[in-house]
């Protein structure tokens, strides 16, 4: 397998060029490739090749929506069904299956399930709903966090032998 996933990514205020370059400099590798990134705030799972015709593979698979994308966060208030949030952004179709896993005080710990892959999406659908993503201020988050509470957790498809998981950080847990 050509493609580099690389795991568990602490929340940073590092650029995707920053990244790739610590990365590149870690793995041997002279040339890496940015496939799947996520928000500067947000936790988990972010995906490098190590060749161009993987990296081509690859966003191939994103772009074509055959790669499942899952995410946990904590958002503000209660949401005690689970749901397909439908709502365009920036004028395309978008689509969230939102499942609550855990209630806490005043907030949900959610599985957040992305359709397509839009800008912002669990954030901006959230929002849509009334319930912000804890500590994403942008989005209209009112309680205080360390930093916006969203984690790509896990990415399914066959080209990564089934799922890749990034493990829970400890601001998420207790996951029971």
């Amino acid at each position: 397998m050509s493609g580099l996933p690389s795991i568990s990514r602490p929340a940073c205020r590092r650029s995707r060029h920053a990244i790739a370059s610590r990365d590149r400099s870690r793995s041997g590798y002279r040339e890496i490739y940015l496939v799947h990134r996520i928000d500067t705030q947000t936790t988990g799972i972010v995906v490098f090749a190590r060749t161009r015709a993987a990296a081509a593979e690859l966003s191939s698979l994103f772009a074509s929506r055959e790669i499942a994308k899952t995410y946990l966060a904590v958002a503000e208030g209660t949401i005690d069904h689970e749901m397909t949030i439908e709502s365009p952004i920036g004028g395309k179709d978008a689509h969230t299956i939102v499942k609550p896993l855990q209630q806490r005080d005043g907030s949900t710990l959610v599985e957040a399930r992305i359709l397509t892959g839009r800008t912002h999406q669990i954030r901006i659908h959230l929002k849509f709903i009334e319930r912000p993503v804890v500590g994403d201020r942008r989005y209209g988050s009112s309680m205080p966090a360390p930093r916006m509470l969203l984690h790509a957790w896990k990415l399914e498809h066959a080209y990564f032998g089934g799922e890749l998981v990034a493990p829970v950080p400890a601001d998420l847990l207790p996951l029971s």
